[in-house]
């Protein structure tokens, strides 16, 4: 009977394993119980390297962690500690990426899954905001808004909005008949708008605050009591509205005007002196009048004898609106927060 020798143990193995023992030599035939206690000896040798070669157990601690955009992101802007910077330095560089080329293809290489230990968001490609893949199908039921813009000044007797153009970009002048509730509301509503509002008067203080509390800002708001007429840029995205209380002072120089550039003309009290203001402007706003103000509005503006008269039938939330060939009655409706901050409807 011939035996041959186990091969070696491999060489990754970093235990050691004792070598097997070798039957009697052939020039003395074994006996049958030297063979028996010899099979013994092989059977238990296997057990005790079964026993010693124990399979690790992964826990989840263990494992890697997911990929989490935060995480990642907040190591990008991090500085590395000097054991991850050696690390970062002994993993091989990755070619430099071509340029994206222009144009809605996209190259295979920048689909491609991110390399090992660098975080997603580093291998993900710079956004562009300039096209967009739509089908033509997608493309066909696009429509553009048909709604009306501006500032959103109240309601009609529908309940629908009223926005008006309140700037434009040709210069704009418009005659508020109101008081100080409705001036408040109309300044405050522009503010929502971005425009920047100059309000010239002799009185600073029912308008102190207001700017501040609507933006935030000291700057976009300010009360002019200077007599010398105010100058300031206008621009599309910056609108500038001028609000000229002349019931409180009486300013000879009217500010410049220009493109997105609107005067509001506010008179508390409606006079004869103020006849040729309600002409001389783009659009007319009138709150509730008494008798003496609605005649004076009836004949600069040529209203027949029941349009005078409704203008003393409205309710303190409503405003008149006169101009370009059509007259409308508007409700302000006025917020919760406008509630809280300017008071009920009032003149």
């Amino acid at each position: 009977m011939t035996h041959s020798a186990q091969p070696p143990p491999p060489e990754h193995l970093g235990y050691y394993q004792p070598q097997p023992q070798s039957p009697p030599p052939a020039s003395a035939p074994p006996t049958q119980a030297q063979l028996a206690q010899w099979h013994a000896a092989q059977q238990a040798q296997a057990q005790a390297q079964a026993r010693s070669h124990v399979t690790t157990e992964v826990r989840p601690g263990a494992a890697p962690p997911q990929f989490d955009l935060e995480t990642s992101l907040s190591r990008t802007a991090a500085p590395d500690l000097p054991w991850q910077q050696a690390q970062r330095d002994a993993q091989p560089q990755a070619p430099s990426r071509p340029a994206r080329p222009e144009g809605p293809a996209r190259p295979a290489a920048e689909t491609a899954a991110a390399p090992p230990g660098r975080p997603l968001a580093a291998s993900l490609s710079r956004l562009r905001v300039d096209w967009h893949d739509v089908s033509a199908a997608a493309l066909q039921q696009m429509r553009g808004g048909t709604g009306a813009t501006g500032l959103m000044l109240g309601v009609d007797y529908q309940r629908r909005p009223v926005p008006i153009r309140l700037f434009r970009p040709e210069p704009t002048r418009v005659t508020l008949v109101a008081g100080l509730w409705a001036q408040r509301i109309l300044v405050f509503r522009a503010l929502a708008l971005g425009a920047r509002v100059i309000v010239l008067t002799g009185d600073p203080r029912p308008w102190q605050g207001l700017g501040e509390w609507a933006t935030g800002l000291s700057d976009r708001l300010v009360v002019w009591t200077d007599p010398r007429p105010p100058r300031a840029p206008a621009v599309a995205r910056q609108p500038l509205l001028v609000v000229t209380d002349v019931s409180q002072a009486a300013f000879g120089a009217r500010p410049e005007l220009g493109p997105w550039r609107t005067e509001v003309t506010a008179i508390r009290r409606l006079s004869a002196e103020h006849a040729h203001t309600l002409q001389g402007c783009d659009l007319v706003m009138l709150q509730k009048l008494n008798a003496q103000e609605a005649a004076v509005a009836g004949q600069a503006l040529n209203l027949p004898a029941n349009g005078a008269g409704l203008l003393q039938e409205m309710t303190p939330e409503m405003l008149a609106l006169m101009g370009g060939g059509a007259n409308r009655y508007v409700w302000l409706s006025p917020t919760s927060v406008e509630q809280q901050y300017h008071g009920p409807p009032q003149r």
